[in-house]
């Protein structure tokens, strides 16, 4: 009876700790991501095309659901809505930067 009553005890010890180590796991990817969970900001459509056009960009053509904006060698895709997701403009900004203005090479029509 008392190696039954160990083992039992074994087994709930086993069962806590796997549930304390999932606890743990679960903190973890909270403490680490909260801040893509509540600090999620939005830009305004205007303010990106305001900052694209310091950068010397200008828009090329509209898609169908984005906006092409180039410096002449580089082009990226600006979502046409009028909120943008944080992560979203800032890689679209940091293309800008990263590539400045370029002569603007007019299109013959």
């Amino acid at each position: 009876m008392l190696h039954k009553r160990l083992c039992k005890k074994d087994l709930s010890l086993r069962a806590l700790i796997t549930q304390d180590s999932l606890f743990f796991s679960l903190r973890k990817f909270l403490l680490t991501n909260v801040h893509r969970l509540m600090y999620n900001h939005i830009m305004k459509k205007k303010d990106v095309e305001a900052s694209l056009g310091k950068y010397g960009w200008w828009l090329d053509r509209h898609g169908s659901s984005h906006d092409i904006w180039t410096n002449g060698e580089v082009t990226t895709q600006v979502p046409r809505h009028r909120d943008i997701n944080e992560y979203t403009a800032k890689s679209i900004l940091k293309k800008a930067k990263t590539n400045p203005h370029k002569k603007r090479i007019k299109k013959w029509k």
